[in-house]
């Protein structure tokens, strides 16, 4: 269950403004900016401060919005939001209804897919479209897979492997910590 949690607890990394140098005009030395100093001033030059620990490649970068209003990023996470409503009042109701198993592998198979998808897209608006989906999917994955997993266990076991499932999952969002501050800059 764990294994797509490597996106969505990566999602405070790759929302997260990274670092500007700008050159200005008459001047050859690169300084520190920000968006709001070359955004509509195509007197400026501008890249992305790569030497900067905060400066990962992310879905700022790979979409192009540094000079889109914040509200562009802010609605990816939103998008997801709204997946898991639409996705607790259906496929948690399936999971009632038709089986644990089949709302846990339902959700399982439209949160992986579509994350495999939003890695691959270079779309924006598809992107936020996917994260919806995600959204949708976690709820089936998580919510009910939770349940099926608890359920399926002894009594005395239940507590045991419900603990052990949120050390998997705080053992991925220390891992992911690791990666970009360590290991890599590219999601």
């Amino acid at each position: 269950m764990s294994l797509s949690q490597c996106f969505l607890f990566s999602f405070a990394f790759l929302e997260k403004e990274p670092k500007y140098v700008c050159t200005y005009p008459g001047s050859t030395e690169a300084v520190a900016c920000t968006r709001l100093d070359f955004c509509g001033n195509s007197s400026v030059a501008w890249n992305y401060d790569w030497s900067d620990s905060e400066t990962i490649e992310n879905l700022i970068i790979q979409f192009g919005i540094q000079c889109e209003d914040p509200i562009k990023l802010g609605l990816i996470g939103s998008c997801f939001l709204l997946g898991i409503v639409l996705g607790s009042v259906t496929l948690t109701r399936i999971g009632d209804v038709y089986g644990r198993r089949q709302g846990f592998m339902i959700g399982l198979a439209v949160q992986s897919t579509a994350t495999l998808f939003v890695l691959l897209t270079s779309s924006y608006y598809f992107a936020c479209f996917l994260c919806f989906v995600i959204g949708f999917g976690v709820t089936g994955k998580q919510y009910v897979g939770w349940n099926y997993l608890l359920e399926m266990q002894p009594k005395n076991m239940q507590v045991k492997v419900g603990t052990l499932e949120f050390i998997m999952e705080a053992a991925v969002y220390i891992t992911v910590t690791i990666y970009f501050g360590w290991i890599s800059k590219h999601w």
